[in-house]
């Protein structure tokens, strides 16, 4: 007779550290996925040192208990939760306006036509008036200050602030 409420005795703690160890197991997972953001249930089982079927048997446990919400993929390859943090980082404006600039570039423009005419004068001008030395320094000037005036109104262009359009 006291047999048998020995070995009912050892069943029942065999009983017992079975549970504890399989709750400690789903504690230990819930954290793996809720802290952790583990998705791989293969990695899960290796961090818990059971098998890939353990795990996903744990997961679909937890996942009827309450305690994880997600979804198991079709092959049971990864789990993916359910609360997922919503990033902090600024999101675009859900307005379906598109915004087009279009930069003023007509000072800029008229500039560097203003340099492009200087030079072709500067060029022309020679052919007039030849042989004196003090027109061909005077072209040579003028072709210089055409060069900057064509240049100057390229970076005009090329830097102008644009006004902002909502088309």
């Amino acid at each position: 007779m006291q047999t048998s409420s020995i070995d009912d005795y050892l069943v029942i703690v065999m009983v017992l550290k079975a549970t504890s160890e399989k709750t400690l197991l789903k504690d230990n997972l819930e954290q793996l996925v809720a802290v952790h953001k583990f998705s791989s249930v293969s990695e899960m089982g290796e961090r818990l040192e059971i098998d890939t079927e353990t795990t996903r048997a744990l997961l679909d446990e937890l996942l009827d208990e309450g305690r994880l919400e997600g979804t198991l993929d079709e092959r049971g390859d990864r789990f993916f939760s359910s609360k997922v943090k919503v990033s902090d980082a600024p999101t675009l404006p859900s307005s379906p306006e598109l915004v087009f600039e279009h930069p003023n570039t007509k000072n800029g423009l008229y500039v560097a036509i203003a340099g492009l005419v200087t030079i072709v004068m500067a060029l022309v001008f020679p052919n007039i008036s030849i042989g004196s030395l003090a027109f061909e320094d005077i072209r040579a000037v003028f072709v210089m200050v055409g060069i900057v005036l064509f240049l100057g109104g390229l970076m005009f262009i090329s830097r102008r602030e644009s006004k902002k359009r909502i088309v």
